[in-house]
């Protein structure tokens, strides 16, 4: 019996790389600018951080950048998946922020965290697998001179 190869094609693949990267980039941008906003000391009447020192520190401006980068991969991963596909993979960031701040700072997630968590990454999950093929619609000039 011979054995048969399933071919993917490159570029789904490279879409799929590309969605993930999202969701890792997102996470690890959001993880930085909580950071870097922390950082910033408090003064002032009720001891408010100040916005413009957060926004200029270099690690918040890392964590800008790449929430850029992971929104050019948001683009790549949209020219060739379907957006229910990318959005459910780009919200999947909000796990791995939990996980990336759980590692940094060694607190584990309470219970009704963990149980949130399960619960979004349960739905995502039936999202995906409730997914259907069907016909690819187009839309007109106006709505995409809208979205940009």
């Amino acid at each position: 019996m011979a054995a048969t190869t399933a071919s993917v094609d490159p570029q789904v693949l490279i879409a799929f790389l590309a969605a993930i990267a999202t969701s890792v980039l997102y996470s690890i941008s959001a993880v930085l600018e909580d950071v870097a906003a922390k950082r910033v000391p408090t003064a002032g009447i009720g001891g408010r951080r100040s916005a413009v020192l957060a926004t200029v520190s270099p690690l918040y401006l890392l964590g800008l950048s790449l929430s850029a980068v992971a929104w050019v991969a948001s683009l790549v991963a949209l020219h060739w998946l379907p957006l229910f596909v990318v959005q459910a993979m780009t919200a999947s960031s909000i796990g791995l922020v939990v996980l990336i701040t759980w590692a940094r700072t060694r607190r584990a997630p309470s219970r009704l965290e963990a149980a949130l968590l399960a619960g979004a990454g349960i739905g995502l999950v039936a999202l995906a697998v409730s997914a259907g093929g069907g016909p690819v619609l187009s839309v007109g000039p106006l709505f995409r001179l809208l979205v940009w």
